[in-house]
């Protein structure tokens, strides 16, 4: 590689930038951030120094990685599941973060990600490596194809992350009910608990179906639930359908298992009779009571630069 008169420390970033098109080694970017005050980093090293505790951490034997260089970032395209973790902040509180590992250690390995978009990451600069340890706790394993992690951290730090998320579907946290399956997975952020709105420019609703499972207990019974969700006008707020699990088994399964589980399915592939006589609310009976579940959405202010639609559960007695 021919050095360019002046570049400073571009050298080293043209540097890298040459190994990763000739080797699919991903410890390249395995770098701590200490001493970098950024909530979102790139993924190219600003210095050579940061790789100084990086030493033991090794290539995956069996690594056969297919990752490349993009004007949209780093594109994975082969087998390279996310992982979903819990991580204990300095504040004592848990943050959902993603994780990808680079290579193998006894303590740390690979790098925390913050989704920006749909298949689009950055990394998140807040935390060092990611590892398993006490402080770390595995939820899921996201099987994950085709995403883009951004080289430059301006790209994060600028609009584009509010975009994906202004008028976007947010799903907080219930007292009543635990939210335990999200559909499709490529709108899914769940450090955020929001549905990303698939497209960044203009309006373009959500030709897909947004469905969930919950789970909760009314009067000491559980009760397990199905919330399915239709955005696909931009003048209208999003209508939900709510029916308790196991009632439409073929439909559940086609929404909520295989490929679909990732993508999900567009709705005139799913429309049945029975689902478009179901109304936003669901009577359970438990004993000699029913209670009525009803679910909406309203709207939300998260900060001054880009507002929600937030589901919102309602239960009483309806007789």
């Amino acid at each position: 590689m021919p050095l360019i008169y002046g570049e400073g420390m571009g050298s080293f970033r043209r540097l890298q930038e040459e190994i990763v098109k000739r080797n699919n080694d991903l410890t390249i970017f395995a770098w701590q951030n200490e001493g970098l005050d950024q909530s979102f980093l790139g993924l190219f090293a600003p210095t050579p120094r940061v790789f100084a505790d990086s030493a033991g951490i090794m290539p995956f034997s069996n690594d056969m990685m297919d990752f490349s260089i993009t004007n949209k970032g780093l594109l994975v395209s082969g087998d390279a599941p996310l992982r979903l973790v819990a991580v204990t902040a300095e504040d004592g509180s848990e943050i959902i973060r993603y994780a990808f590992f680079l290579g193998q250690s006894s303590t740390m390995g690979g790098i925390y990600l913050r989704k920006m978009g749909p298949k689009l990451f950055c990394r998140d600069g807040s935390f060092a490596l990611a590892g398993f340890g006490s402080e770390v706790d595995e939820i899921d394993l996201i099987d994950a194809t085709g995403y883009y992690i951004v080289i430059d951290p301006k790209a994060a730090m600028g609009d584009t992350t509010m975009m994906f998320r202004h008028r976007a579907l947010y799903i907080p946290s219930s007292d009543t009910f635990a939210l335990r399956a999200t559909v499709p997975e490529v709108l899914w952020d769940a450090s955020d608990r929001v549905f990303l709105r698939p497209s960044l420019y203009g309006w373009t609703g959500y030709p897909t179906v947004i469905a969930m499972k919950f789970d909760g207990v009314l009067a000491g019974q559980i009760v397990m639930l199905v919330v399915v969700c239709d955005y696909r006008s931009r003048n209208e707020a999003p209508t939900c359908k709510i029916f308790e699990q196991g009632r439409y088994r073929c439909q559940e399964a086609k929404i909520f298992e295989g490929r679909n589980r990732n993508e999900s399915i567009h709705w005139a592939d799913l429309e049945f009779e029975e689902l478009r006589d179901h109304d936003n609310y669901v009577d359970i009976r438990v004993g000699k009571s029913i209670f009525r579940v009803l679910v909406s959405f309203e709207e939300k202010s998260i900060s001054s630069r880009y507002e929600v639609f937030s589901l919102c559960f309602t239960i009483s007695m309806s007789r």
